[in-house]
């Protein structure tokens, strides 16, 4: 009798200690919980190759990054990829794998498009894209768009300016940019400076009233509901005038252009990239969406870019 009560006397102390202690136990639902919320915490964090947990104060978490996908939990420390890198690696393949398409008002791109290694589909067979035309002040191309007063419409380009230019782009009043020394949408202005560099300028007028973006930066705004005139043609490198020619007096900029687009009433009226007519060698401005070679008005020739490797479809 004995013997059985202390047998039964040993196994109700290793209960008693078993039912004091199970949630620590592997397999218990708060060890795997605690466990979890631990590891969560260490996995993306990462400075220096040491794992900085959760201090549980605001600001301390440390720099969050993505895994590896090789080694267990543990090997992985100080193989994570840092926010820091990843950003870094995205913006190397925005910059050098994709170009910009299609820009939304206030600067950011839209759609990107991949880059592609085939010259031979980079525009309709007779025609090479260049990385830019390049304008020394006498050259300008008359892209035969009108900008009536009562329109919404958007000018996007890529463009780089010299830093002591004087000159105009676009349409006069409705869409014109100015340039000299500083980008403004009206001469006097002085929101945007030049910076010497390939810039994505953005122009919106909607409501009468025109706005200017640089480089996803708002610039200066002026309203036009006051002109007595009603539309105006819109030119590259120049400003169109309500006749239909160039605006007299106001000087052709000089710069490269590296891409065009226009929009009218929410409709993709241009999209135009640098291109070299290979029968004569002729330079001038590919219009992807009435598949029409805008060449050169002015006087002289365009100074041509280097061959570009970019598979733009017809119509996109």
């Amino acid at each position: 009798m004995r013997k059985l009560l202390y047998i039964i006397g040993i196994v109700a102390i290793i209960c008693t200690n078993a039912f004091a202690t199970g949630d620590k136990t592997i397999t218990s639902k708060n060890y795997v919980d605690t466990e979890l919320a631990t590891k969560q915490d260490k996995i993306p964090a990462v400075d220096n190759n040491t794992v900085i947990t959760h201090t549980g104060t605001v600001g301390n978490i440390g720099e969050k990054g993505v895994y590896d996908s090789s080694g267990d939990f543990v090997s992985q420390y100080s193989s994570l990829v840092t926010a820091g890198d990843a950003n870094t690696g995205i913006n190397n393949a925005l910059e050098n794998e994709f170009i910009c398409i299609d820009w939304d008002t206030d600067g950011t791109c839209l759609i990107w498009q991949i880059k592609n290694t085939s010259p031979q589909q980079i525009l309709p067979t007779g025609y090479t894209a260049l990385e830019y035309i390049e304008s020394t002040g006498t050259q300008y191309i008359n892209t035969n768009t009108w900008i009536n007063k009562s329109d919404n419409a958007r000018m996007d380009m890529v463009a780089q300016f010299s830093t002591n230019d004087n000159g105009w782009v676009g349409a006069n009043a409705f869409m014109q940019l100015y340039v000299s020394g500083y980008y403004s949408v009206k001469q006097g202005g002085t929101t945007q400076l030049l910076t010497g560099n390939k810039d994505n300028i953005v122009i919106n007028y909607e409501n009468y009233r025109e706005t200017l973006y640089v480089n996803n930066q708002l610039g200066n705004t002026t309203s036009w509901g006051g002109l007595n005139q009603n539309k105006s043609v819109c030119m590259i490198f120049a400003l169109g005038g309500y006749n239909g020619s160039v605006t007299q007096g106001l000087s052709i900029v000089r710069g490269k252009i590296y891409k065009f687009a226009l929009n009218i009433n929410n409709v993709l009226v241009r999209s135009m990239i640098p291109a070299r007519r290979n029968s004569d060698s002729k330079l001038g401005m590919y219009d992807t969406v009435s598949n029409t070679f805008f060449t050169n008005q002015g006087a002289g020739e365009f100074t041509a870019g280097p061959d570009l490797d970019v598979y733009i479809p017809s119509g996109n």
